[in-house]
């Protein structure tokens, strides 16, 4: 698209914009996140009690992602649930407007998933806020019974993305959950 003022358009980001009038700065966290998310392809998580503060850490750091890599795509995906999972993808394939995501037989998770692992489209980090259910991304073979036999994966898992030009934090209260997404 053509832009009068020639400015390059902001990257798709979406993340809870202020910090609580209560949050307690931890440079020493936020330091081991940057870090730690600047390697390629890199995954990392948060584990801890709730409320003790790990979406408000994830929210600095996505406001430090803004301050030092304006250019980088920051997604925020509420990830307690698969519904709002795959809301949050439809919200991505809508802001990104997708071709084709209003039809109802549009795999949404295949094409969001794919795009991000396309590295053409530039580099992004995504936040995956309250993963505490293993289930809602590993479903055991009791939940999947019921479910038609179908060629996409049955797992939330196999829809993040793997990309060397993205990284992945997760907050979670269930330690084995965030290790399995992270790959730690």
């Amino acid at each position: 698209t053509d832009r009068a003022d020639n400015a390059t358009p902001s990257p798709p980001s979406r993340s809870p914009q202020t910090l609580t009038s209560d949050f307690v700065d931890r440079p020493d966290i936020l330091a081991w996140i940057c870090d730690k998310c600047a390697r390629l392809g890199a995954r990392a998580a948060l584990v801890g009690l709730g409320g003790v503060g790990k979406s408000q850490i994830a929210i600095r750091y996505c406001h430090e992602i803004r301050d030092t890599s304006p250019q980088t795509s920051v997604f925020w995906l509420h990830a307690s649930t698969k519904a709002r999972f795959e809301e949050a993808y439809r919200d991505i394939a809508d802001r990104l407007e997708f071709p084709g995501r209003e039809n109802p037989k549009a795999d949404i998770l295949r094409l969001v998933r794919n795009w991000l692992c396309e590295e053409t489209n530039g580099q992004w980090t995504m936040i995956l806020d309250n993963v505490d259910n293993l289930e809602t991304f590993f479903p055991s073979r009791d939940d999947k019974k019921d479910e038609p036999s179908r060629s996409p994966p049955a797992s939330l898992a196999a829809y993040l993305p793997q990309s060397r030009n993205g990284s992945t934090l997760i907050t979670s209260r269930n330690k084995d959950a965030a290790a399995r997404l992270s790959g730690g």
